[in-house]
């Protein structure tokens, strides 16, 4: 699809940040804009991946985000699949298991082998796929507060 037809697109902005992003963790990343025509958008290790990451904790397929419609609903609406047994990967404050998925909302924190991500949405009406728009942050995108005494880190 060319840049004329964006308009016809439902978008996602994925803004991501590590502490060691200036390591190579972001050297395959495609910072252009990515369209799909309704197939599923994956990140992971690989080179077949739409999202690369290059960190030894990341595997090959780590997760997806899965576009789909509600019956009677005209917006595109998506999921993501945690497809990967390595570690923890929190969307929203919960802990997804391997297999499992859960849907995306219109703004989402995802937190996963130390990386941070925002995920936005905008469910426009799109019967012809979505765009997604990458960006790599040098500063944390996910502000955690400090743990009081007995208490865990919770994502404000």
């Amino acid at each position: 699809l060319d840049e004329k037809h964006h308009d016809n697109l439902a978008k996602i902005d994925i803004t991501l940040y590590h502490p060691e992003g200036q390591n190579g963790i972001f050297q395959d990343v495609t910072k252009k804009d990515q369209c799909c025509i309704f197939q599923n958008f994956s990140i992971g290790r690989s080179p077949k991946c739409n999202l690369q990451l290059n960190h030894k904790f990341i595997s090959r397929r780590h997760f997806e985000l899965e576009p789909y419609f509600i019956k009677g609903n005209p917006y595109l609406c998506f999921s993501l699949k945690n497809l990967s047994h390595k570690g923890i990967l929190k969307v929203n404050g919960m802990n997804i298991e391997y297999l499992q998925k859960t849907p995306i909302h219109a703004k989402n924190t995802i937190l996963f082998s130390g990386f941070q991500m925002l995920v936005t949405v905008d469910q426009s009406v799109s019967w012809d796929g979505y765009v997604c728009e990458i960006h790599v942050s040098d500063s944390p995108v996910i502000h955690m507060k400090q743990p009081e005494e007995n208490d865990e880190s919770d994502v404000i």
